[in-house]
């Protein structure tokens, strides 16, 4: 049997499936040192607002010197939002500056949002940004009452190996 096997791209899990509510959460940091491509794919299951066209969910990248949770500067990243579970149709390509993509609670229901981040942005961003560390905070607006989600991020190291160093 011939298999990739997560040899040519990395999988790393940064944050296991549950609701984060109506609260900002973080997901766990990625190590971009050895980095060449880092895409984010956010899963979303039920996601539950007072009024779903209304109310929205904002994702933001940060980008930190250090591994500790809830530190780093804000960075520009794209993004595109799938159709619904069991379609293969995305979204246009979006631009998102560093205040995070807006997306409304209504069109997340089931749905991945992919975003790609350059790690020479998060590396050498805004002022010289030693951004070795990226996260995604997921932050509900106050009508969304549930959110479940998932973040996995997908890899492509700078050296291909059968067993990569570690990105977390």
């Amino acid at each position: 049997m011939i298999g990739r096997y997560a040899e040519i791209t990395k999988v790393v899990p940064l944050f296991g499936c549950f609701n984060i509510g109506s609260s900002a959460t973080n997901s766990k940091a990625l190590d971009l040192a050895r980095c060449h491509r880092a895409t984010f794919l956010i899963v979303h299951g039920v996601v539950t607002a007072a009024s779903p066209t209304l109310q929205s969910v904002v994702l933001t990248v940060l980008a930190s010197s250090v591994v500790t949770s809830g530190t780093g500067t804000a960075i520009a990243f794209n993004y595109r939002v799938s159709g619904a579970v069991a379609t293969d149709t995305w979204g246009s390509p979006t631009a998102a500056l560093a205040a995070g993509a807006t997306i409304m609670a209504g069109t997340l229901t089931g749905a991945t949002v992919s975003i790609d981040v350059d790690p020479a942005i998060a590396l050498n961003g805004p002022a010289s940004l030693d951004g070795r560390y990226i996260r995604i905070v997921a932050t509900p607006g106050t009508g969304v009452t549930v959110d479940n989600m998932a973040v996995v991020a997908e890899v492509e190291p700078r050296y291909i190996q059968t067993s990569p160093e570690s990105a977390s």
